[in-house]
């Protein structure tokens, strides 16, 4: 099995912060400025990392840019690879007093587990410095591993304090007939490159399951040996009872491309009935490491309820 790994960060504002957009856009980019000039040989926000002899062992370059090197055996024709990591801000509004407190959700992905140390001293750098153009700063309270609910790190020192446990295993409920699914974030899955209003559980399990095949290859260096095809072919008897989502639409600036990116989402529920349970452990392994494009800005988060 894929090794996953999720954190719930506590982070309490020290002073106002205010988001103009989606809080992940935010946050990613922060964490990439500071690691960044954190680890960078030259220095320089503006170096152009596959051009670096160090590209491939550099902690930024591989968790931020994921170039592709030809040598993977999915995504051949792709210059960039998704990202190790998935970051989902749980932020009910675009302005948080100081005070007031709020989560991140950190999710690293196989190997990606290495730059843990990287990620919580960013967040914490992130957090002195300011967060967009007033500068709302933050403290990190405490770091908890969801798979035990266990505190791995001192927030004071920022020391790992316990082992790093990954999921190894999803509950079985026996026989689901039905499951409500939450998109808690906007997620961005599109059918032949059009925005989708009825998402049938088919076209959801081809999301998921792919993205699953695809990280497996990359960050764990396995094959996947379940049969998808079957999975799929089963996943048609399953039907969509109730739908309610709606499209919205964000803005950031990639430096990378030098232009303004529109990220499109749908946030709602689906209600489907069926048979769900040889489908439910690849749904919770969805809800950790999100679906569709620009989940390390926090897109695509779900959760999963088993309706009796």
């Amino acid at each position: 099995m894929l090794p996953l790994y999720k954190f719930k960060i506590y982070i309490r504002a020290t002073h106002d912060i205010e988001f103009y957009n989606f809080p992940g856009i935010a946050l990613r980019g922060g964490l990439g400025h500071i690691l960044k000039t954190t680890v960078c040989v030259f220095k320089s926000i503006d170096a152009v990392c596959k051009k670096c002899v160090l590209v491939q062992t550099c902690v930024y370059a591989n968790a931020f840019e994921s170039l592709n090197y030809s040598d993977t055996k999915v995504m051949k024709k792709a210059t960039h690879l998704p990202h190790p990591f998935v970051i989902t801000p749980v932020i009910k509004n675009k302005k948080i007093n100081a005070g007031d407190e709020f989560n991140i959700y950190l999710t690293l992905i196989g190997k990606g587990i290495t730059y843990f140390p990287h990620f919580v001293y960013s967040l914490n750098k992130f957090g002195e410095k300011g967060i967009n153009k007033n500068k709302g700063t933050y403290s990190i309270l405490k770091i908890v591993n969801i798979v035990d609910n266990s505190e791995i790190c001192d927030y004071k020192t920022l020391s790992i304090e316990n082992n790093l446990k990954p999921f190894d295993s999803f509950e079985n409920y026996g026989e689901i007939k039905s499951i409500k699914i939450n998109f808690i974030t906007p997620c961005k899955i599109m059918q032949n490159k059009k925005e989708v209003n009825n998402i049938s559980f088919e076209f959801l399990m081809k999301t998921i399951l792919r993205r699953i095949k695809i990280l497996s290859i990359i960050y764990n260096d396995k094959l996947i040996t379940e049969n998808f095809n079957e999975l799929i072919e089963q996943s048609k008897n399953n039907i969509i009872k109730e739908s309610n989502i709606h499209w919205e639409l964000n803005e950031r600036y990639s430096k990378r491309q030098n232009n303004k990116m529109l990220l499109k989402g749908f946030t709602g529920y689906v209600i489907y009935e069926g048979n769900f349970k040889i489908f439910y452990p690849f749904l919770k392994i969805a809800e950790i490491v999100n679906i569709g494009k620009n989940t390390s800005f926090g897109y695509g988060a779900l959760k999963v309820s088993v309706i009796d």
